[in-house]
């Protein structure tokens, strides 16, 4: 468990923390932590992320402190299908593409 400066956003996929939210507090919402997540792990951009706290889907419209989740604490999230409602900009899609091409051309 990470104990630092922030809130730790776990992968229930890797089991690894894949971001800190360092401005994370009781105030903090389910779109902070996504946006926090997305600015630190990008690939993420392209995907439905769904954020837990003890194994329990987040409220989307309820505060972490709402949730009783220490900001210091930890959440875990996962991924699902790509997101159409997503905007990226023109280097990330263009980065999912070519990792799509290298990966039909392998």
């Amino acid at each position: 468990l990470h104990k630092g400066n922030g809130l730790s956003i776990r992968s229930m996929i890797s089991g690894s923390v894949a971001a800190v939210f360092e401005a994370a507090s009781a105030e903090t919402t389910y779109m902070d932590l996504v946006n926090a997540l997305y600015a630190q792990v990008p690939e993420t951009k392209s995907q439905v992320v769904k954020i837990f706290i003890s194994a329990e889907p987040m409220d989307q419209y309820k505060t972490l402190g709402e949730q009783g989740v220490d900001a210091k604490g930890e959440v875990q999230y996962t991924v699902e299908e790509f997101s159409v409602g997503t905007k990226l900009t023109q280097e990330e899609a263009f980065a999912i593409f070519k990792g799509a091409r290298d990966g039909l051309n392998s």
